[in-house]
């Protein structure tokens, strides 16, 4: 991950200056005796991201400058995108029993390649972002208990470059009912009601 910074290395003669340019930023450094350098890109000296080419220019003890061109860079120091379509109340879904009981899938929106793991309770399941960027895992019903509750949804991605994007949703299960869904099978008896069955 470029977000721990960036390091170019070479070698010149011993005690050249040595200027190291990627993306418009500039870092000078010394060859030392044994014609080692390292030119250091942190903090406020880390380019943008994107992919940027880089430029040495060797400035030798003599003063004869010797200019190089270095390999293209990619900085990619921002978390990936990361969203969540369903299974969560954040997409507006509040899980039945017979969802339940089929298994509840969480999907959502992601960087392609990047690693997804998604964690309700102790349990977690993973999932790659695919080309056109979905993904979706499927928590069993054995993994999630009936009932009425609320449980925390975590959501963690892991780009490609190592940087990482976390998303907390909840998710809601109640497959206690309604009790209007109810309904009286029937009646003990004849079926009938007399004025003094009423009594």
């Amino acid at each position: 991950s470029a977000s721990s910074g960036l390091r170019a290395t070479g070698t010149a003669a011993a005690g050249s200056e040595v200027e190291v340019t990627i993306g418009g930023v500039t870092v000078t450094t010394f060859a030392d005796e044994n014609g080692r350098w390292e030119a250091n890109f942190v903090g406020d000296t880390l380019p943008a991201d994107g992919h940027h080419e880089m430029s040495v220019k060797v400035i030798g003890p003599s003063g004869v400058e010797t200019l190089l061109t270095g390999s293209s860079v990619l900085i990619d120091t921002a978390g990936p995108d990361i969203s969540l379509t369903s299974g969560t109340l954040g997409s507006g879904q509040v899980i039945n029993a017979h969802e339940l009981s089929d298994g509840v899938r969480i999907s959502g929106k992601g960087e392609p390649g990047a690693d997804i793991s998604v964690k309700i309770g102790g349990v977690v399941h993973t999932a790659v972002v695919g080309p056109k960027g979905n993904w979706a895992v499927k928590f069993t019903s054995t993994e999630l208990p009936e009932g009425e509750y609320t449980k925390n949804v975590k959501v963690t991605s892991t780009d490609t470059a190592g940087n990482t994007s976390t998303l907390i949703d909840k998710m809601a299960i109640d497959t206690v009912g309604d009790p209007a869904d109810q309904v009286i099978s029937g009646f003990e008896g004849d079926g009938v009601v007399n004025g003094r069955e009423a009594e």
